[in-house]
């Protein structure tokens, strides 16, 4: 199991490492303490992040807690919809 982390301060992205050897991620993340701007500025760079996820053939994971979590601004369908919670 290797576990390589990078950061960029300017957009608070992670490279996490592998959980399984075949799986990689891309982590954008906004923590308590963080500098990340408002939702406006987390969100418009997003078609960004897949893209580069699809490129580097990893998989997208948003971990934003701060000022709340996500999902209290993203909500999924509630029937016949992906639920990415």
């Amino acid at each position: 199991n290797n576990n390589n982390n990078s950061n960029n301060n300017n957009n608070n992205t992670t490279g996490a490492g592998d959980v399984d050897d075949d799986i990689k991620f891309l982590v954008v993340r906004c923590l308590e303490g963080e500098i990340c701007g408002g939702l406006s500025d987390r969100l418009k760079p997003m078609p960004f992040y897949l893209m580069m996820a699809n490129l580097a053939h990893r998989v997208l994971l948003i971990h934003w807690k701060k000022p709340t979590d996500l999902e209290h601004f993203l909500l999924p369908p509630p029937a016949n919809g992906l639920d990415w919670r």
